[in-house]
């Protein structure tokens, strides 16, 4: 088993973050992960405010709305993740100290150091395989996913590049559809049509990271219509597809 089976790496940067920067009431279906390296820099929920701290890793779970901005005369520099977890793999709100000469921080620098070359993806992939399964024996563990919804996850697996619909994963377990989607609520804290989603958007990203033109990458997603797989893509990776093509080309 490969390291990174577990997960999927659809953008990361080493970044000064823009004026601009900053996000309201963002529910994302993909794990941000931060590691604050300078700036003022905050994090908004439930209307209670709390400062990144520097030398502090940050985990902003999936559909959970939360608020961040930063002060741009003394901008956010942080080394950035977008990771989609197996979805029971995903994690809650996470504040971490970061320790200097720890191995957390030794895996850290070096995804840094090497992370801007597209030739070392591979490499990157390895080392957040090893971090992230690292940082999960430091946190407390989420909830047991129920063996119905495991049967879920076969499910989506044993069904490759072909994405099934709510109602055939509440066949699978045979459930009703909205009993089943009560169920996956609970288990994995979003719903199956938001998951399903998410499925979509990462086999498209593939598609766009080998190289794939973006009709080739929305049938890969299952859309019939290029402009509404645009409009989707974006809205979910925050760039389009176009744009996330050319950057991330052939990085498998």
């Amino acid at each position: 088993m490969k390291e990174w089976d577990f997960f999927d790496l659809f953008q990361n940067d080493y970044t000064i973050c823009p004026a601009g920067w900053g996000m309201t009431g963002e529910c994302a279906t993909f794990h941000r992960i931060y590691y604050v390296c300078g700036g003022e820099a905050y994090r908004r929920v439930e209307g209670r405010d709390e400062r990144l701290e520097q030398g502090y890793l940050y985990v902003f779970p999936v559909m959970e709305p939360y608020t961040l901005w930063h002060n741009p005369e003394d901008p956010l520099e942080v080394l950035w993740f977008h990771v989609e977890c197996r979805a029971d793999f995903v994690m809650g709100y996470e504040k971490i100290k970061i320790h200097q000469n720890g191995e957390l921080y030794y895996l850290l620098k070096s995804i840094q150091a090497i992370q801007s070359n597209p030739d070392c993806f591979g490499e990157v992939l390895c080392l957040l395989g090893v971090f992230l399964k690292r940082l999960r024996q430091r946190i407390k563990p989420q909830p047991p996913v129920s063996s119905r919804m495991q049967k879920v996850l076969s499910c989506l697996e044993e069904r490759g590049n072909t994405c099934p619909t709510v109602d055939e994963l509440a066949a699978s377990v045979g459930l009703e559809r909205s009993y089943f989607c009560r169920w996956f609520q609970k288990d994995f804290r979003m719903s199956p049509s938001r998951y399903l989603l998410s499925v979509r958007m990462n086999q498209a990203c593939k598609a766009l990271m080998e190289g794939k033109r973006v009709w080739e990458a929305a049938e890969a997603a299952g859309y019939r219509d290029e402009k509404a797989f645009s409009r989707a893509f974006k809205g979910y990776m925050e760039i389009s597809p176009g744009s996330y093509r050319k950057k991330y080309k052939e990085w498998l």
